[in-house]
């Protein structure tokens, strides 16, 4: 063997012990390589920090939801938006800025042209103690002119159809 293929040789080796002392160190500590110990599908490059783990958008309950919503909603030209940023469609002042930071609603109900029509919240148990907090949501979504509406179940698509109907004559009326 060549002085050369020697060192290339032992190069080689050196990076596959590396490799499985790495792999091994993961495993005693319970992490995948790459995640940072983090579950699931996670892209971010060895010296980053930004690490993050993709989830579901919508809860299986709301998918039900959504989907009926859209059924509902397709023949009357309205347009469903699904865990859209309240800051994302109300402009505020500072004191309803302040209080609507960060919150989200489960699903807007948008015309063609995007303009927000209604504001319509699944409420489950996150939302037990808090009808005070809702109560000033609806508020606010009311004084912009946007319809909230609240849920406590899923409603059958015939009762859907028929709220997205009033919706349809609300969003007439307005013109």
């Amino acid at each position: 063997m060549s002085l050369m293929n020697t060192v290339y040789w032992i190069a080689g080796m050196a990076l596959v012990l590396a490799v499985i002392k790495i792999a091994e160190q993961n495993r005693a500590r319970g992490k995948r390589a790459g995640t940072g110990g983090l579950e699931g599908n996670v892209e971010s490059s060895p010296e980053s920090n930004l690490k993050a783990v993709k989830k579901r958008v919508l809860t299986e309950r709301e998918q039900v939801f959504f989907w009926r919503l859209v059924e509902a909603c397709k023949e009357k030209r309205l347009v469903v938006l699904a865990q859209v940023g309240l800051e994302g469609f109300l402009k505020m002042n500072i004191k309803s800025r302040n209080f609507i930071s960060q919150k989200r609603c489960d699903f807007l109900v948008c015309d063609m042209a995007f303009n927000p029509i209604a504001v319509i919240e699944l409420d489950d148990s996150s939302h037990n103690g808090k009808a005070m907090e809702d109560a000033k949501r609806d508020e606010i979504a009311r004084n912009a002119g946007i319809e909230p509406m609240r849920f406590d179940h899923v409603p059958e698509q015939e009762r859907l159809n028929a709220l997205m109907d009033a919706v349809e004559k609300f969003v007439e009326d307005m013109k």
